[in-house]
C-alpha cells in the first residue's frame, strides 16, 4: 500500500464530499427522527419512550450502514473512504448497552444516553467529508443535551429530543449550504 499525500487526501475528501452529496440525507432523517421522538414524549410514558428509542436506535445504526452503502453504491462512487463509514458508526451500536443499563437502571439517563451515543459518530463522518459541520453539531448536540436534562429535568422525554431535532435542522441547511458552495467552487 503507498502513502497517499495531504493534498491528494484533502482532494479525495472534498470529492466524496460532492460525490455523496455531503450525506446531507442522514441530518435530514434525523431531524425527522428527533422531532418525531419528541413528539413521542408527550404521548408516551418514560418507560415506553425508553423501549421505543432502544428498539429504534438499534435498527437506525445498521439501517444508516446499509443506506449509506447503497448510496456510495448508486452513484458508483469509488473511493477507499466509503470504508469508514463501519468503523465509525461502530461506537453508535457500541454506546447502546450503556443505553440499555441505564434503561434498567434509571430510565431519566436514557435519553441523555442515546444523544450522546448517537452522536459518536458525527466526528469521523466530519473528517471523511473535511467539514467541521458534522463535529460541531457532535459538539453543540451533547453540550446542550447536558445543559437540558440538568434544567429541565421535566423535559427530558420532550424538549430534550425536540432540541436535538432543532440541531439536526440546523445540522442540514449548513451541508446544504457548504455543498452549494463547493459545488460552485467557493468553498
Amino acid at each position: 500500500m503507498t502513502p497517499i499525500d495531504a493534498g491528494t487526501l484533502a482532494a479525495e475528501r472534498h470529492r466524496f464530499f460532492l460525490a455523496t452529496r455531503g450525506a446531507v440525507v442522514f441530518p435530514t432523517i434525523g431531524t425527522l427522527l428527533w422531532l418525531s421522538l419528541g413528539g413521542a414524549g408527550f404521548l408516551l410514558s418514560p418507560r415506553a419512550w425508553c423501549a421505543a428509542v432502544l428498539v429504534l436506535a438499534a435498527l437506525i445504526t445498521p439501517a444508516a450502514i446499509i443506506l449509506f452503502r447503497k448510496l456510495v453504491a448508486r452513484l458508483e462512487i469509488k473511493s477507499s473512504l466509503a470504508t469508514l463509514i463501519l468503523p465509525a458508526l461502530l461506537p453508535v451500536a457500541l454506546s447502546l448497552g450503556t443505553a440499555l443499563a441505564a434503561f434498567w437502571t434509571d430510565p431519566s439517563l436514557v435519553p441523555l444516553v442515546i444523544v450522546i451515543g448517537l452522536a459518536s459518530h458525527w466526528p469521523a463522518v466530519g473528517w471523511m467529508f473535511d467539514t467541521p459541520i458534522y463535529w460541531l453539531h457532535s459538539v453543540v448536540r451533547v453540550a446542550l443535551a447536558v445543559a437540558l436534562w440538568f434544567l429541565l429535568p421535566d423535559g427530558r422525554f420532550t424538549w430534550l429530543p425536540l432540541s436535538i431535532g432543532g440541531v439536526y435542522a440546523a445540522t442540514a441547511l449548513l451541508v446544504w449550504r457548504e455543498l452549494h458552495r463547493a459545488e460552485s467552487g467557493s468553498r
